[in-house]
């Protein structure tokens, strides 16, 4: 049974061909990771790079990525535009980095210690940063795996959809819990603002031999559940919206 996260259910493009994107991890990006990462020199070595169109899905995205360490993803993304019911807001470069693996376990990797959340989310093109809420409850909610989700971050701060093809972005583990608070894209409030396209998705290994993986607790499904009825409150019912 595939666990989808209730409300984040996106509609499909219908996108029948890949539409080429320039690589996102360049000399500038890769540089600018490592100045906002701030451990020294990096090395990135990619795991699986989707372009719209191409067929690739959340299951792909798993077989070539789980269990292998700290990662950055990185997204090309198209914001949906309130204002005439399309994605076409001005393209986006945003990106999330974790400090541990990802799984296909349906499980939240949970950071207690504050001093062990360093994961982040980027914005590369607005240049901004948004660090896990530490103390709070919201902000030990690092990463969720599922293997019918892509790469996804917080308790919905940055949601990929089972076809790497949508998102949503609220603000909530991450960069600031006030409802005005703007989300990794610069948008503020919850509903159709959260949602973007996905253009093309790349996903790299990172090594960072200064800093062992943090502690972390897998909440399962059943305990997760409860988090749900915040998830639900934050988003409300939501129709899938199609271009």
């Amino acid at each position: 049974m595939k666990f989808v996260l209730p409300c984040f259910s996106l509609s499909i493009l219908g996108l029948t061909a890949p539409i080429a994107h320039a690589q996102l991890l360049n000399g500038a990006s890769e540089a600018q990771l490592v100045t906002w990462i701030n451990q020294g020199p990096l090395t990135f070595t990619p795991d699986f790079t989707k372009i719209a169109g191409d067929g690739q899905d959340a299951l792909d995205f798993h077989a070539a990525s789980d269990g292998k360490g700290p990662n950055i993803s990185l997204f090309d993304v198209t914001p949906f535009n309130v204002a005439d019911g399309l994605y076409d807001l001005p393209e986006q470069v945003i990106a999330g980095g974790i400090p541990t693996s990802w799984y296909s376990s349906n499980t939240w990797n949970v950071v207690l210690d504050p001093t062990d959340q360093s994961a982040m989310l980027f914005n590369l093109t607005a240049g901004v940063v948004h660090h896990e809420n530490a103390f709070t409850f919201s902000g030990i909610f690092q990463s969720f795996n599922s293997p019918s989700l892509g790469p996804t971050f917080g308790l919905g701060d940055l949601v990929t959809g089972f076809d790497l093809e949508h998102g949503t972005a609220i603000h909530y583990s991450y960069g600031g819990t006030s409802p005005l608070t703007p989300n990794i894209l610069g948008l503020v409030g919850v509903g159709p603002s959260d949602l973007f396209r996905i253009n093309r998705l790349e996903v790299y290994s990172v090594s960072l031999a200064s800093i062992p993986e943090p502690v972390t607790y897998g909440l399962t499904i059943g305990t997760a559940t409860m988090m749900f009825v915040l998830l639900r409150r934050r988003c409300g019912s939501r129709t899938a919206l199609r271009t």
